[in-house]
């Protein structure tokens, strides 16, 4: 008898970019399998992003639903947990209104899904982050085979959530996105993989949108490092089922906030408040000043950092013509 195929859900978190989120809902209407359904929860004050969820739900009509929910204002994060929470779905794409599907991404977690140990959690998908003002993209290439919980627990290897596929039930029982302080992405990922295991995929099935303007929500570089400690005390309990000695794992995050803390403050974190993060990883901090400064004065120039590898739109071209039309393709005005 054949099997069911699963079923596939998508939540978009939106903000008052009802531009970008039509782009996003445009991808999925694009998609050679549609999602089951989509929520599109808004927690901005836009009336215009009603009409845009109205306007694709029309297009869409007999293929696929989308239906439109509210949250609290100014919260990403309930926005996440009132999507996750409402769907019911096998399994569920979250996307941010800036971010879009290749248009084989859901055929191909189809295909993949049907060959999963039961125990699996989510799926990481290849990503790419394009920057439309300055023509670049940040290539990250995951390899096949199991995601384990270390790369969870200390800021490895995982992108966006965007280039995750999360199974519906532990999602729902288990995202932890009604506490208001975390790391977002890494909270959801330690969650679901203490109850089970991430498998990987080398296909580039996402794209975020980085281009820094204006209006673009960006978590400030203090505040991440604060949400990198509260990752330490959050998830400690699961450092020895990762085999990481408690040590390590608070030294690598202690690298980790020093390394954003670098981006942000550069010398003065020396006289801040993080002071002692500072002395105690100065290499980690000064990794940070040199991020900084490549990415706001030499972002023309090729480079490999933190697992990502940067291209030029026409370094893009070369490499994958069908990627370049993609991201090309999708630009939006300013």
């Amino acid at each position: 008898m054949q099997r069911t195929p699963a079923s596939i859900d998508v939540v978009i978190r939106t903000f008052n970019r009802p531009h970008k989120l039509r782009r996003a809902l445009q991808s999925l209407r694009h998609q050679t399998c549609p999602p089951s359904s989509v929520y599109v929860v808004d927690n901005g004050t836009n009336p215009v992003t009603r009409q845009v969820v109205e306007s694709e739900s029309a297009k869409a009509e007999g293929v696929t639903v989308i239906h439109y929910l509210r949250s609290r204002v100014g919260s990403s994060r309930t926005a996440a947990g009132v999507g996750i929470g409402t769907s019911t779905a096998d399994w569920i794409i979250l996307l941010c209104d800036d971010d879009f599907l290749h248009p084989e991404r859901i055929r191909e977690d189809r295909w993949i899904i049907e060959t999963l140990p039961a125990n699996t959690v989510l799926i990481q998908h290849s990503f790419l982050r394009a920057d439309y003002r300055h023509r670049r993209v940040w290539l990250h290439r995951v390899s096949s085979g199991p995601v384990p919980l270390a790369s969870a627990l200390l800021f490895r290897g995982m992108g966006p959530p965007g280039s995750c596929t999360f199974k519906g039930e532990p999602a729902r029982n288990h995202h932890p996105f009604f506490k208001e302080v975390g790391v977002g992405d890494y909270d959801l990922y330690a969650a679901l993989l203490e109850h089970g295991q991430g498998m990987g995929s080398p296909f580039l099935g996402f794209v975020m949108d980085d281009t820094r303007i204006p209006g673009r929500e960006t978590t400030m570089g203090t505040q991440l490092v604060g949400m990198v400690l509260e990752h330490e005390r959050r998830y400690a309990h699961l450092a020895p089922r990762a085999l990481l000695p408690p040590d390590e794992f608070r030294r690598i995050l202690r690298q980790e906030a020093a390394f954003y803390l670098g981006k942000a403050l550069g010398l003065k974190a020396f006289s801040s408040s993080y002071r002692e993060i500072a002395l105690e990883q100065v290499q980690a901090l000064i990794t940070g000043m040199l991020a900084f400064m490549r990415q706001r004065y030499f972002y023309w120039l090729p480079m490999k950092s933190r697992g990502s590898v940067s291209l030029s739109f026409s370094g893009l071209r070369r490499m994958d013509p069908e990627m370049a039309d993609l991201v090309e393709t999708n630009e939006l005005p300013e």
